[in-house]
């Protein structure tokens, strides 16, 4: 077992509980961030995916939108909804973009607008769940 080393002197235990706290948060930090990339999005109504920081595209790979101009009027998945047809906005995605994304959107079904997000384990490109 590795011995402890006291940080700050005067008998104090303050510094070596901080050391063993700042050790255990190292692998929380770790496993968030692995949880978080395997994390995505079902859409049903749009209201709670952010468009450009969650994972939420259809088919296999990491499901983020990659885009260098990200157009802050629209920062919901329900924001490229129109939705009174309660389908996908075609003319708003063509605007955000790329060809590859917007047939990957369109894959999305939107089915019922009274149903809110679900948040779902993604597997990746072997779909074996680790």
């Amino acid at each position: 077992m590795e011995e402890e080393e006291e940080v700050g002197g005067g008998g104090s235990m303050c510094g070596v509980v901080m050391v063993v706290v700042q050790q255990l948060k190292e692998p929380q930090k770790r496993a968030r961030l692995h949880v978080k990339k395997e994390i995505g999005w079902k859409a049903e109504n749009g209201a709670s995916i952010n468009i450009w920081n969650d994972a939420w595209l259809s088919g296999l790979g990491e499901g983020r939108i990659r885009n260098q101009n990200i157009n802050v009027n629209f920062l919901k998945v329900m924001d490229l909804i129109e939705m009174e047809s309660f389908t996908w906005n075609v003319d708003v995605l063509k605007l955000l973009f790329s060809e590859e994304q917007i047939k990957r959107i369109l894959e999305i079904p939107l089915v019922d607008r009274s149903q809110p997000d679900v948040l779902l384990w993604r597997c990746d490109d072997s779909c074996e769940y680790s």
